[in-house]
């Protein structure tokens, strides 16, 4: 077979010499910023970082009297109450009366990735999970419990001057509706002012301690949106200075939430926020490396109790998956901030992409592995034709090669002369000297769009396709001598050497390396990659493959 369907020529592949080296070092930067770099953490530290601010509640213009602290304990263990137990075909709740707060909640659905176990929300902080409200200053008392429905919870706590009636109700799916209601304890005639109220989000471990999935790209964000719907994003690994940057005082919110790659607790309220106060704190994983972990709270400044009335706050509080349908029904914002891409400026694209493979998956097909085939060759019938062009352009290159070479060396010393003889040349000619160039320039945006939907997708966890357990996990079929055997990269690997032979070559040793040094470096960056990734690159080099042999054979 001869492969030389190019003029042999030592210019014949300057253009793709530059391409491939501009390639390698995009690629290499994908993927060291997607997979290696990792902000600086601060040192760790054994209590929690301190609130944001300190807010001033606004008194209203009426006579009002003080709230006065309890003495009750909060974690009293002779007032400690059992658990109470909510659930639904997605989730088991558990809810702590004594501190209100959800200590567990079990997604049924979602197993850790080396155990066949629900992934636990909450489970390993007791007393910290989601719902922990507080009034500054005051400590939590005892509380008083009835559960009128399976799921809802009504708990009663005793302040002193006033009384509160925390109403938990868990929905049909990962939701769970939260209402306090704060009245007088005894008559009064005038107005009582509370202290500042915040509600959290409880903590969101990092996807390697919770749901013990490998880090790819990981995220572990603090996320908030105020009420002009600007989204604001501070890692967890963030010092306070930069929480107090990323959280002002003085501004308010809609909604903020915890999340890490797979999994978020997003608190929203129709009465807007008065600040945020994020906390975190450190633990040791039993890989016995120190991870942080941090949630957020929501505090509500300057509420009064009117005279003879009662106070009502509402809240809710998302806590699952990142599941793109689910999380758009309940705060469609949150869609901005769901953090596909490392790189915010594919963030838009992935989730075109995303939501282009959930339509598949929901309207021409019910499975995901063939959701992703279909969608990697429908963008290679949409690129074939420019591809097509594309190669042609860089064959006619080669045609006037010896003329290029005789304005070079005629107009040697007059550059400005040179430059202007070669556009004319090429438009003498119908060439571009650039087209060569154009398809990866355009589709290299929608590769890193797909590469990081189908990365960041919760919805291609625990999906087997074939051979393949889960899409997000490497394919693995066996190990050996400790080594585990992933045959999808390895296949990719040889098409690509298997192309890079169709691939004509000019005798350049060094440029020939560097045709091969492609395939050697996606094997070794890629070879632990999610099944997903590495299902699209093979099928990706397929139809590559197929039009060289075409242009190949009409030469």
């Amino acid at each position: 077979m001869n492969a030389n369907f190019l003029p042999n020529q030592d210019q014949s592949f300057d253009i793709k010499r530059h391409l491939l080296t501009t390639g390698l070092i995009l690629a290499g930067l994908v993927i060291y910023m997607q997979f290696f770099y990792k902000p600086q953490q601060p040192a760790p530290v054994a209590q929690p970082v301190a609130s944001l601010t300190d807010t001033t509640s606004v008194a209203p213009a009426v006579a009002q009297t003080p709230a006065t602290a309890t003495t009750a304990s909060a974690v009293d263990s002779a007032l400690m109450l059992p658990p109470l137990q909510m659930s639904n075909d997605e989730v088991d709740v558990t809810l702590s009366p004594s501190t209100g707060t959800i200590d567990a909640m079990l997604l049924r659905n979602y197993l850790r990735a080396d155990t066949p176990l629900a992934i636990p929300l909450f489970a390993d902080f007791p007393g910290q999970g989601a719902f922990k409200s507080t009034f500054k200053g005051m400590q939590i008392p005892a509380a008083t419990v009835a559960q009128t429905q399976k799921n809802i919870v009504c708990v009663n706590r005793q302040y002193g001057d006033f009384e509160t009636t925390e109403t938990f109700t868990l929905s049909d799916s990962f939701q769970i509706q939260y209402k306090v209601e704060i009245r007088h304890s005894r008559n009064a005639a005038q107005p009582l002012v509370l202290p500042d109220f915040s509600i959290s989000t409880g903590p969101v471990q990092p996807e390697l301690y919770l749901s013990h999935d490998k880090a790819y790209g990981t995220v572990h964000m603090i996320t908030a949106a105020g009420e002009d719907d600007v989204i604001a994003n501070c890692s967890c690994d963030d010092d306070e200075s930069d929480f107090m940057q990323t959280f002002p005082a003085g501004k308010k919110y809609s909604w903020f939430a915890t999340q890490n790659k797979y999994c978020a607790a997003i608190m929203k309220s129709e009465t807007p926020f008065d600040s945020l106060t994020p906390s975190r704190f450190q633990r040791r994983g039993a890989d016995g490396k120190d991870f942080w972990v941090a949630d957020v709270a929501g505090v509500w400044t300057g509420m009064v109790i009117p005279a003879n009335g009662v106070l009502e706050r509402t809240a809710t509080l998302y806590a699952g998956p990142k599941l793109l349908e689910k999380i758009e029904q309940f705060e469609p914002e949150f869609i901005n901030a769901m953090h596909l891409s490392y790189f915010s400026w594919f963030e838009f694209l992935a989730r075109i992409v995303l939501r282009i493979l959930l339509w598949i998956h929901t309207s021409v097909i019910a499975n995901y592995g063939i959701a992703i085939i279909l969608i990697t060759l429908a963008i290679k019938a949409a690129f074939w034709h420019l591809q097509t062009k594309a190669t042609k352009s860089m064959r006619k290159m080669q045609t006037i090669q010896p003329q290029m070479k005789e304005i070079r060396e005629k107009y040697a010393d007059n550059k400005q002369l040179q430059s202007e003889k070669m556009m004319e040349l090429y438009r003498t000619e119908g060439v571009n000297p650039v087209g060569g160039c154009l398809p990866l320039l355009l589709q290299m945006p929608i590769y890193i769009a797909l590469f990081a939907a189908l990365n960041g997708s919760v919805e291609l966890r625990q999906v087997p396709f074939l051979w393949i357990n889960d899409l997000t996990q490497p394919d693995c079929i066996a190990t050996i001598f400790s080594f585990p055997i992933h045959p999808l990269i390895l296949v990719q690997t040889l098409l690509m050497i298997f192309q890079q032979m169709l691939t004509p070559s000019t005798g350049d040793n060094t440029q020939k390396y560097m045709m091969y040094l492609m395939p050697v470096m996606i094997l070794f960056f890629f070879y632990n990659m999610p099944a997903g990734l590495t299902l699209y690159m093979t099928i990706s080099s397929i139809p590559q493959i197929i039009q060289q042999w075409i242009m190949l054979k009409h030469k």
